[in-house]
């Protein structure tokens, strides 16, 4: 027993060792973790304190060149949208619908191709340092932008900005103003719902002019000139001016905007957002760091609220089991009717493949796939084209954009399955996008003057007729103005024009 009672004894005695060290192994650890934390968080005060300050010293640099003089200059008048002569459709004769035609390579002019890369989206100069403000002094801004809630929280004490006056003088002041550090939790809420809500640089510009007015309390010159700001420091290039009373801005675009006036500023066109006349400006043209031009492209659609239309029948002539029912989002119709008409990268005839890259709504494009497929079959990738095209040949009602419209208009494929009247270039677009999404076959634009058709590149089975011989293949005319056509058929009237080709991602 005493033998036991001493081993026990050496054996507490030895866990008890243990137990200090361990202690004390525990002890150094924290500490470490103590100091390697002040450590990270002093590093991260310096960075933030260097942020704030590179953006401090760069919003006092442009006040103060802003505070000089602004130099006059004329506005230039719109650059016209194309204008193309009314197209009627033409219904294929009887006797030539499913006729096998010999192959007959067509000629073409120029390959257009859609070369803008996908750039990220502008970005401040510097990470946005924000103080860490209790819950309790924050207040919460709802607002509704195309249907969809968006919620902002700000300071409690944000300043209200109010001009003086419309001179250099007075909006330099509101510049400083809203460079003081305040606005920068507004900024930084601004770039957090870009990103949650996918809103490409249009939709940004948008979001900013409906957020100023409300912040602002007004839409009027402190608005503006406050959505100014705010896209300013997201990265964006713009120019202020002022006519008489008022201030508008300016910003730079990629991409040619037709119908919108604009000044030319150091050999680049700057278009009027809002508030400008048709009339000469005073503006301040100096460049912010890092500033960059928006794009008008659409890599993604905004994530708006889903608001559905009523459904809608659509059904194919030569194959009358395809009946669909199809609706579209309406929220993202409205902001179609508000998107600029343009052509990426200064060529005019890109603006179609603009409209033909751009994807349809997720939910609406769920939908209308899932009934699509029912109806085609993935083995046969020449029959299911040849229903499709029947289907947008004959499901759709034609009429022209000045009857409907009062003049051109290019529909987005979403809006094709929504208005009840397309014409040419409307149905040649949709096409494209079912044809690839649905079958996965490469398609081309065919832009001949005042007519848009079709032609699709096939793999296995392959059809006959007119077809263009591209670098990388065949791709068979497939005209959806060309009513009863088969694929491979070029409407007559065409038969001797030759297009440009304009490429499809």
């Amino acid at each position: 027993m005493k033998i036991i009672g001493k081993i026990v004894l050496f054996a507490t005695i030895l866990l008890f060792g243990y137990g200090v060290m361990a202690q004390n192994i525990k002890d150094e650890y924290d500490s470490f973790k103590r100091q390697a934390k002040q450590q990270f968080d002093e590093f991260n005060r310096e960075a933030h304190k260097q942020y704030e300050t590179f953006r401090d010293s760069a919003n006092k640099e442009y006040a103060e060149f802003m505070k000089q003089p602004w130099s006059l200059f004329d506005v230039e008048m719109p650059m016209p949208a194309p204008d193309f002569p009314p197209m009627p459709p033409v219904i294929c004769p009887d006797d030539e619908r499913n006729k096998i035609w010999d192959d007959n390579p067509m000629p073409f002019d120029e390959i257009i191709l859609d070369t803008l890369p996908e750039n990220p989206q502008p970005q401040p100069v510097s990470p946005v340092v924000v103080p860490n403000i209790p819950e309790d002094d924050l207040n919460t801004i709802t607002m509704l932008f195309y249907g969809t809630r968006l919620q902002l929280s700000v300071v409690q004490d944000l300043p209200v900005l109010k001009l003086q006056g419309v001179d250099e003088e007075n909006i330099t002041d509101g510049w400083n103003s809203l460079s003081s550090g305040q606005y920068n939790g507004l900024l930084n809420e601004c770039l957090t719902i870009r990103s949650q809500y996918q809103l490409n640089d249009w939709a940004y510009l948008q979001f900013l002019d409906s957020l100023s007015c409300i912040v602002a309390g007004q839409a009027g010159n402190e608005a503006i000139l406050m959505m100014a700001w705010l896209y300013c420091q997201s990265g964006y290039k713009m120019r202020l001016a002022y006519q008489g009373e008022k201030i508008s801005m300016l910003y730079s675009s990629k991409d040619i905007i037709y119908n919108v006036s604009y000044f030319i500023l150091d050999n680049e066109r700057y278009y009027g957002y809002k508030n400008v006349d048709d009339d000469r400006s005073y503006i301040f043209n100096h460049e912010f760091p890092g500033e960059q031009a928006m794009s008008l492209k659409m890599s993604y659609l905004p994530d708006f609220m889903m608001e559905k239309s009523k459904n809608r029948t659509l059904s194919s002539d030569a194959y009358p089991e395809i009946k669909i029912f199809s609706f579209v989002n309406l929220n993202l119709i409205n902001f179609y009717n508000h998107y600029p008409w343009c052509a990426l990268n200064g060529n005019d005839s890109t603006l179609w493949a603009f409209y033909a890259n751009t994807s349809i709504c997720e939910e609406p494009k769920a939908d209308l796939y899932s009934q699509l497929r029912k109806f085609i079959n993935e083995n046969d990738t020449l029959q299911s084209a040849e229903k499709l095209l029947n289907f947008v040949q004959t499901a759709f009602e034609y009429e022209y954009d000045d009857t409907v419209w009062g003049g051109e208009r290019v529909f987005f494929p979403e809006e094709t399955l929504y208005y009840p009247y397309c014409d040419c270039e409307d149905r040649a677009i949709l096409y494209s996008r079912l044809v690839r999404d649905l079958l996965g076959l490469d398609a081309v634009l065919l832009y001949y003057p005042g007519h848009l058709a079709t032609a699709v590149k096939f793999t296995g089975k392959t059809p006959t007729g007119d077809y263009l011989d591209l670098p990388d293949g065949k791709y068979y005319i497939s005209d959806p103005t060309y009513i009863g056509a088969s694929i491979g058929m070029t409407m007559p009237i065409y038969k001797d024009v030759i297009p440009s080709v304009v490429r499809l991602n």
